[in-house]
C-alpha cells in the first residue's frame, strides 16, 4: 500500500523548494542584467 498523503506532501515540499530556487535565480539574473546594461547605457 502506497501512502499517497505522504507522497503528496513530499511533492508539494519539493515543488515549493524548486519555486523558491527558481525565483531566486530570476532575481539574480535581473540584478545581473540591470547592473550590466546600466553600465553600457552610460
Amino acid at each position: 500500500m502506497i501512502d499517497f498523503q505522504n507522497l503528496y506532501e513530499l511533492g508539494l515540499k519539493v515543488r515549493e523548494e524548486k519555486q523558491l530556487a527558481w525565483k531566486k535565480n530570476v532575481d539574480d539574473l535581473k540584478m545581473y542584467y540591470d547592473k550590466n546594461f546600466k553600465q553600457k547605457l552610460r
